[in-house]
């Protein structure tokens, strides 16, 4: 059973609904502060997807 969306902070939250949005596994989905941890990721499209998701991106 899925946690409901008003008892989780706001973070897990917004992880949460991408997650349903873009039909992904929540644990795919990274907060921004964890692109420095992402060595080989290419910034330029990190970059684009954050701006779509509102500082998420999906690793």
């Amino acid at each position: 059973m899925k946690t409901p969306y008003a008892l989780i902070d706001l973070n897990e939250l917004v992880r949460r609904v991408l997650s349903d949005v873009l039909n992904l596994d929540v644990s795919v989905i990274k907060p921004e502060s964890s692109l420095i941890n992402d060595l080989n990721a290419d910034s330029l499209e990190l970059r684009k997807l954050m701006t779509v998701t509102g500082g998420y991106y999906v690793k």
